[in-house]
């Protein structure tokens, strides 16, 4: 259910500006708040910065992992996310040994 909710907030927000202008500041709200958390706690600003980017990412990438199972029945959202990270993995090693 939940799942669906966000598809059909996602597809409701591609249609409706007002909407979509107002998911986007409610995100900039929510990224200067972890950002300021992460500061207070000791990080900086830059590093802070970075670290919302990579989980802005993470989720980018769950969220394609879930539509991807939802067009495939042969896989699970694991089975995507697993295989997207051993992708990710082969990568890293072939440019790191390049």
């Amino acid at each position: 259910q939940q799942l669906a909710l966000t598809f059909e907030m996602a597809a409701e927000a591609s249609r409706n500006q007002p909407l979509r202008e107002f998911l986007q500041s409610r995100r900039a709200e929510l990224q200067a708040k972890l950002i300021d958390r992460l500061t207070a706690s000791g990080m900086d600003p830059k590093t802070a910065k970075r670290m919302f980017a990579e989980l802005d990412l993470l989720g980018a990438i769950s969220s394609g992992a879930v539509i991807q199972s939802l067009a495939s029945p042969k896989t699970t959202v694991l089975q995507n996310i697993q295989a997207m990270f051993r992708s990710i993995a082969r990568s890293t090693r072939k440019r790191s040994d390049g």
